[in-house]
């Protein structure tokens, strides 16, 4: 006797109902959303929920997903509003995917929490016919009126063959993130080292307790490697000074870096997972080591001022680059052209006068002394980069006020000529605009009036005062007088990328 089993895909396979299908689909494909894929640009994005503090609202980024057999495409962005937010107290609200196979839809949808003094996540309730994928949870704080980016916390589940064990589902690609100034954290996923896989299927910290070999150390570029674990199968990961190799393992791979400011404490921005463009799985994410990426922006500035750290000249052609180094001597006297491929050599370029200035909040004003930077009066000539500990901003960025000059990669055209101080378009008195926190609100209206400079012409610009400026110095101070040939020993610059 023979019995005919129902089975497909044949064009004649008597399963013709959803349920079925359904069914058949959930054995491929475990539920949650499908990983990037650049070869297929539907499936970019992954579902991420974001937020921008645009209003009481979150965006839902494009991407696919499996929900209990069923296939969820999503080609562009969705906004979702959250609902307004309690006078005192906080909740937090979830966004989902949210099948119903009754309606047969698939949604994007907000489930709200209950506002409390601990609020909690609200519970989602899966049926025979309901079915939820947690995206992302957003904390909504008591009388705020827009979601900032940072009360958004990630959920998202992988797709995967379900016959994989648990530690085999790819969830954060092992991504890098700042937990606290001694402490990062690696989020799960699956990495190869040597020719095996290994799998964390929980995020995990490090601190210097794991660095190689040596102390911890100011002003240094770390990276982050993945090394087989303890437990058979499961990574570890340890600290190193080195870019290429960690001391002491023969086994490795690199997955991120950060760097440890002049206070010893890791910067938050600073913070990247390693990466290419063919590791699909492990994407580089975040700056390059030396910088700093400004938050829900894709730019990237140097940490420090351009010194050409340690090498033997500053030839230009030669190749030499300019490095964020700390510690080191500010690179000074160049043409802005000069000053440009010193950036381009080291694969960055000058940094828009938009850009410095965003990097640059939140630096102490001028003064006349060098309690916070090096601004007194007195001072005769340019400081290693770094070490005033106070002289940072508040993205991490040291010495925007004072010590040297910094170019732009902005020009201006000359609409003036000064020829003294009484001429500057702005001074540092309290009785006008120039009262800001960050100070040295001063400079110049455009041109000299003497020597080659008096013919008209366009100015590069140059921020934040140099080591001498006092008061004049700060985040808002511009000189407009140079031309872009001109250079200077008080002169400097730092890149962006």
């Amino acid at each position: 006797m023979t019995t005919i089993l129902a089975s497909i895909p044949w064009n004649t396979s008597p399963i013709t109902d959803e349920a079925t299908w359904r069914s058949y689909l959930r054995r491929l494909r475990k539920s949650g959303v499908n990983r990037e894929d650049p070869n297929d640009p539907e499936m970019l994005n992954e579902y991420l929920v974001h937020a921008d503090s645009t209003g009481m609202q979150v965006k839902i980024s494009s991407g696919t997903a499996w929900v209990r057999g069923v296939y969820a495409p999503n080609p562009v962005e969705v906004i979702q509003a959250i609902g307004a937010a309690h006078i005192t107290l906080d909740r937090i609200d979830r966004v989902v995917l949210k099948l119903d196979t009754v309606n047969r839809t698939v949604t994007i949808e907000v489930v709200a929490g209950t506002a409390a003094v601990s609020p909690a996540a609200p519970t989602l309730t899966n049926t025979t016919s309901i079915y939820y994928i947690k995206l992302a949870q957003v904390l909504v704080t008591h009388a705020v009126t827009t979601i900032a980016a940072a009360k958004i916390t990630d959920e998202r589940d992988y797709s995967a063959d379900p016959n994989l064990p648990a530690s085999m589902v790819v969830k954060d690609r092992c991504l890098l993130t700042w937990v606290d100034a001694s402490t990062i954290s690696i989020g799960a996923g699956v990495v190869s080292i040597g020719v095996l896989m290994y799998a964390r299927s929980a995020a995990f910290n490090i601190t210097f307790a794991n660095l190689d070999t040596g102390a911890e150390a100011a002003g240094t570029n770390y990276y982050v490697y993945a090394i087989p674990g303890a437990t058979a199968g499961q990574f570890d990961a340890i600290i190193s000074a080195s870019a290429t190799t960690p001391t002491g393992y023969a086994n490795y791979r690199l997955i991120g870096w950060f760097h440890n400011n002049v206070s010893s404490a890791v910067l938050r921005f600073s913070v990247a997972s390693a990466g290419s463009d063919a590791d699909v799985d492990r994407p580089e994410k975040g700056p390059k080591p030396g910088m700093l990426q400004y938050p829900g922006a894709s730019w990237m500035i140097d940490i420090y001022i351009a010194s050409d750290a340690g090498n033997t000249g500053k030839a230009i052609h030669a190749g030499n680059a300019a490095a964020s180094a700390y510690n080191a001597t500010p690179w000074v006297s160049g043409t802005y052209f000069q000053q440009y491929k010193a950036c381009m050599n080291a694969g960055k370029r000058l940094c828009s006068n938009e850009e410095w200035s965003m990097a640059a909040f939140g630096t102490p004003p001028g003064a006349n002394n060098n309690t916070n930077c090096w601004t007194a009066a007195a001072n005769v000539g340019s400081h290693p980069t770094g070490t005033l500990p106070n002289c940072v901003s508040t993205l991490g960025c040291y010495d925007m006020t004072g010590n040297v000059w910094e170019r732009v990669a902005t020009w201006s055209d000359v609409t003036a000529v000064a020829a003294s101080m009484s001429g500057w378009a702005w001074t540092n008195e309290a009785s006008t605009w120039t009262g800001e926190a960050e100070g040295g609100e001063a400079y110049t209206a455009f041109g000299v009036n003497t020597g080659p400079d008096t013919h008209q012409g366009p100015r590069a610009l140059f921020r934040g005062g140099d080591w001498s400026l006092s008061v004049y110095a700060g985040v808002w101070a511009v000189y407009g007088g140079y031309s872009p040939r001109n250079v200077a020993a008080s002169d400097g610059f730092r890149c962006c990328s």
